[in-house]
């Protein structure tokens, strides 16, 4: 079904719907995007401190430190501790980014156009609420639709309204 989909935004739009959610854990486990039985992610152990932790399990594992990796009974709260606050990180930064949006929104409001855009997918199709990219701004955000459309379709959207305080923007878009 991906396939009959057009290339590109619109695609990547309907794959990451079948992306799983990753998880921290202390036994090595499969990795289905990437089809391999075990796999291990660290990046530098200077930038995150999960990274740091596989990293040192990984040279312990080695014996390239004289050390024993931590048991199981103490790395998963730890762990645990880590998801935690990286999904509250990672809700922090998606508040500070919209509200970043909607006041650049409000400073451009009075000289802003119909930008160009392609309809994603339906967030919900029966109240006319997709998912659209915006092209000239490199983001995807969800806009009611005035006209029937498609995944692929090419649009021009608007934006009807945008209020900062009350956390407010909405995008009307038309085929076009």
């Amino acid at each position: 079904q991906l396939i009959e989909l057009p290339a590109g935004a619109v695609r990547w739009a309907h794959q990451r719907l079948g992306l799983g959610r990753s998880r921290l854990q202390s036994e090595a486990a499969a990795h289905q995007a990437l089809g391999l039985s075990a796999y291990l992610q660290w990046t530098s152990p200077i930038r995150r401190y999960n990274d740091l932790l596989a990293h040192r399990q990984w040279l312990t594992h080695q014996n390239l430190i004289e050390a024993e990796p931590l048991a199981k009974e103490l790395i998963n709260p730890l762990l645990d501790k880590l998801e935690q606050q990286s999904r509250e990180v990672g809700q922090i930064s998606k508040e500070d980014q919209r509200c970043c949006l909607l006041e650049w929104l409000v400073s451009l409001k009075p000289k802003l156009i119909a930008q160009d855009g392609v309809m994603l997918r339906w967030l919900r199709e029966d109240q006319n609420l997709a998912l659209v990219r915006i092209e000239p701004w490199a983001l995807e955000l969800p806009a009611r639709l005035r006209d029937p459309a498609g995944p692929g379709d090419l649009l021009k959207i608007n934006v009807q309204e945008v209020d900062p305080a009350r956390d407010l923007l909405h995008l009307k878009a038309t085929i076009g």
